[in-house]
C-alpha cells in the first residue's frame, strides 16, 4: 500500500469553511491574485493560501501547463485570459451585460461619468462592465472585480430588496481582510458602518428606489445605484454612477441613471406598474 502525500492530507479546510480538496486548493490559488497583488511569486502565494511550499509548486506547475497561470520575465506568475475565456462561456449574466452595454453608453455619453453595472454574489458586488468617463473622478473598480456589497451603493441597494436573512448576511459580512479595506489605495478610505447605520440605509434605499453614498470609499467622491429588474420584477442588477461628491451634480445625473435603469429594465421583459 503507498504511503499517502503529506501535502494531500485533508484539513479542516480554509476560512470560508471550505473543503481541503485538491480543486479547493487551485481555486486558493487561483483567487490570490487580486488588483493589488495582479503579479505573485510560489512562497507569495504559499504565504497567502497557507499551503505547503511543494503542493504550491506542483499545483503552480499544472496550471502553467494547463493556460490558466504565466510566468512573466521577471519570474512573477499571473493569470492569463484563458481563465476569462472559461468565465465568459454561457454566462446567463453575461447576456445581461451585452443589453445593458449600449443603454450604459449612451448614459455615459449625457451625462459623463464613469457608469457601472454590478450584480450580487454571495455577500459582495461583482462588476459586469465599467465604462470610463475622460472627465469622470477617480475611479478605483474595474470589471471582475469583487467588493464586499455593505460599502458600496450598489451592494447595498440590491441588499435592500433581499429577504431579511440574506441582508443579515450581507451587512454583518466581515470585510476586514478585504484588500479595499486591508489595503487601500492611495486616498480611499472605506466608511466603517454599524449594522444599525446599514439596515436604515437598505431600508431608505428600497422606498426610494435610489441608493447614494457620498465619500464611503473616497472622500470626494460619491456612488448613485439605480435597480435593474427583470421580467418578474426581481432586482438582477444595480446601474451607478460614480462622480464627485457634490450634491447638486448627483441630483443632475439621478433623472438619466433613473430612466436608463428603467429602460434597461423594459428591455428585459419588466412591465412597471401603471401610477394610480
Amino acid at each position: 500500500m503507498s504511503r499517502p502525500d503529506a501535502d494531500a492530507a485533508p484539513s479542516s479546510g480554509d476560512e470560508h469553511g471550505r473543503p481541503d480538496a485538491p480543486l479547493g486548493r487551485v481555486l486558493r490559488i487561483l483567487e490570490s491574485f487580486d488588483q493589488t497583488h495582479p503579479a505573485l511569486t510560489v512562497p507569495e502565494l504559499a504565504a497567502r493560501t497557507g499551503l505547503p511550499s511543494s503542493s504550491v509548486y506542483r499545483i503552480v506547475r499544472e496550471l502553467i501547463a494547463y493556460g490558466l497561470l504565466e510566468r512573466a520575465g521577471d519570474g512573477m506568475l499571473r493569470t492569463t485570459l484563458r481563465l476569462w475565456e472559461l468565465g465568459t462561456r454561457s454566462a446567463p449574466r453575461l447576456r445581461l451585460r451585452s443589453i445593458a452595454l449600449p443603454f450604459m453608453e449612451d448614459l455615459r455619453r449625457i451625462v459623463q461619468q464613469h457608469t457601472q453595472l454590478s450584480v450580487l454574489d454571495g455577500t459582495d458586488t461583482v462588476y459586469l462592465e465599467r465604462l470610463q468617463a475622460s472627465s469622470g473622478v477617480r475611479n478605483i473598480m474595474s470589471p471582475a472585480q469583487r467588493v464586499p456589497a455593505r460599502v458600496t451603493s450598489s451592494g447595498l441597494l440590491l441588499a435592500a430588496y433581499l429577504p431579511p436573512y440574506r441582508q443579515t448576511e450581507i451587512l454583518g459580512a466581515d470585510v476586514g481582510e478585504h484588500w479595499l479595506v486591508a489595503e487601500p489605495p492611495p486616498g480611499a478610505r472605506v466608511h466603517e458602518a454599524t449594522i444599525e447605520e446599514l439596515r436604515r440605509l437598505t431600508a431608505r434605499f428600497r422606498r426610494d428606489n435610489f441608493a447614494s453614498l457620498p465619500g464611503w470609499i473616497t472622500p470626494d467622491t460619491a456612488g448613485i445605484s439605480v435597480p435593474v429588474r427583470d421580467r418578474t420584477g426581481e432586482v438582477v442588477a444595480a446601474l451607478s454612477l460614480i462622480l464627485d461628491n457634490d450634491p447638486a451634480l448627483i441630483d443632475s445625473c439621478l433623472p438619466a441613471l433613473r430612466a436608463t435603469g428603467a429602460s434597461i429594465s423594459r428591455f428585459l421583459g419588466w412591465d412597471p406598474p401603471a401610477r394610480g
